[in-house]
């Protein structure tokens, strides 16, 4: 079948909105792992990365790393993009979230593989790409705190 304007679902009329269990829609965009049980109850350890980088005169940056899916569920809805479906990614082991903040204002979300400590995506409202000054601090957050070049004596 064809969408057009005229279209009227069978359970409803024009006068009807349909009936929604909201529940069901948010714990189906969040994703549901096991059966009853919603993204956003997951938690999961960190991998020490957290970071604060005073830039002056440009400010501080915090790199915060989630460590729960309600923290993702936060994160994506201030941010306005589909993070909190990372929950079980994140409970997994498989991904790791940080969130990037700049004088307490979240600016750019990354996602990282633990296991290869290399960056997925960095995507900041509504999934803009980092700009540049988001990519210098990520690039030292990561020199410092997650890849430390460590053959130096």
């Amino acid at each position: 079948m064809v969408w057009s304007p005229d279209f009227v679902p069978p359970a409803a009329s024009r006068f009807e909105a349909p009936v929604f269990d909201f529940q069901e829609l948010e714990n189906l965009w969040y994703g549901l792992e096991e059966i009853g049980k919603p993204s956003y109850d997951y938690q999961w350890h960190n991998h020490a990365w957290d970071w604060t980088l005073e830039d002056l005169p440009n400010g501080v940056w915090s790199f915060v790393e989630i460590t729960s899916g309600d923290e993702l569920k936060r994160e994506g809805q201030e941010m306005w993009h589909c993070v909190a479906s990372y929950a079980a990614r994140c409970a997994s082991g498989y991904s790791s979230i940080v969130s990037v903040r700049h004088n307490g204002r979240r600016r750019i979300t990354i996602e990282i593989t633990p296991r290869t400590k290399q960056i997925v995506q960095a995507r900041g409202p509504y999934n803009r790409e980092a700009d540049a000054e988001e990519q210098r601090v990520m690039s030292q957050w990561m020199a410092t705190i997650v890849a430390p070049d460590t053959s130096s004596p």
